[in-house]
């Protein structure tokens, strides 16, 4: 008889809306208690924008909306994250969000996408360019042309960001963003 091993996973994320070091003591300490053995806490920027405060990006017109014609190209540009995705979730994200991506020479390099859309927020999300074609603007380009749209609708746009991501800091300022809050964000694996 062969025997079969199935692991489970189990990850949890918290945001924490209180910046103090006894509440993220408390949640840590709780978290252990329940058995997750990896914790890990990390620091995220709340950035916003309107369309009073968005800047345009000139580079702008290199975004190109994603269609279902383009969930094999999405497929493989996830797959090269190393994140497993079959076809038939790439069609489904790609129709149910909103994502602009710079596409060269038949492959997506750059993608930005709406994750959440409500009459007075959006919320901008899976920023992400291939590290061998970063710092040509082509995150401008795909962020600004999700806000675009956004603002274009009378919402405020909202993104997080890691504090320590100085590019996409930059990137998302130069954009009109700006900071509104900060907060930790707990990670834990069983």
């Amino acid at each position: 008889m062969q025997s079969v091993k199935i692991e489970v996973t189990r990850l949890i994320n918290i945001e924490l809306y209180g910046d103090s070091s006894e509440l993220l003591e408390c949640v840590t300490r709780r978290l252990r208690e329940l058995g997750f053995k990896t914790i890990a806490a990390m620091k995220f920027h709340d950035m916003e924008t309107t369309e009073e405060s968005f800047k345009p990006s000139e580079n702008e017109y290199l975004a190109a909306k994603l269609a279902s014609s383009h969930v094999e190209l999405f497929s493989e540009y996830v797959k090269s994250r190393n994140i497993d995705i079959s076809t038939q979730e790439a069609y489904e994200l790609i129709t149910k969000r909103v994502y602009y991506a710079v596409i060269l020479d038949n492959e997506i390099v750059s993608v930005a996408a709406a994750c959440i859309k409500l009459p007075e927020i959006h919320v901008v999300c899976n920023v992400y360019t291939r590290p061998e074609y970063r710092s040509r603007g082509y995150a401008t380009a795909v962020t600004s042309a999700v806000t675009r749209r956004a603002v274009n609708s009378g919402a405020a746009v909202h993104l997080c960001v890691e504090v320590d991501n100085e590019p996409a800091i930059r990137v998302y300022r130069k954009l009109g963003y700006r900071v509104v809050s900060t907060r930790t964000w707990i990670t834990a694996y069983l």
